[in-house]
């Protein structure tokens, strides 16, 4: 089942492409590469995510950590279906059009218990930024 609304996906993709012709190419081993990923791999995916939609977070009344979670890991899912890119150049997420098969049901189950999976790993990387945010504040300023 997906965390995010389809019709709306669908709207961004083909927006994508009309302007960027941005596609993604998926199948078999784009949906093993995926499962595969460590978990230092999908922290970094995380702070991608997070950084990319700071505002939105910042300006956004969660109900719980919970909800802001379930935020970024819906980006981790348009990420393992193909439908969403993180530009290593700039690390700014991106939504592509699909090309290619559809997980299976054995790798969905498999993508999904990744995903939830990595509901830990996402709040370590919610602390270490707002860490580095305070360490950031703090820090005395040069002249």
């Amino acid at each position: 089942m997906a965390r995010y609304n389809k019709k709306l996906v669908e709207k961004m993709e083909k927006i994508c492409l009309e302007k960027w012709e941005s596609v993604n190419s998926v199948g078999p081993e784009y949906y093993k590469g995926l499962i595969s990923l460590s978990d230092s791999a999908i922290e970094t995916l995380a702070a991608h995510i997070i950084m990319d939609s700071t505002s939105y977070i910042n300006n956004t009344a969660w109900k719980s950590d919970d909800d802001i979670f379930d935020f970024v890991m819906m980006f981790l899912e348009l990420i393992a279906e193909g439908r969403v890119t993180i530009y290593p150049a700039d690390g700014k997420l991106a939504f592509n059009k699909v090309l290619g098969a559809p997980p299976t049901e054995a790798m969905r189950i498999k993508i999904e218990k990744k995903i939830e999976d990595s509901r830990v790993l996402i709040k370590n990387v919610f602390l270490d930024i707002i860490i580095e945010q305070e360490n950031q504040k703090n820090k005395p300023k040069q002249v």
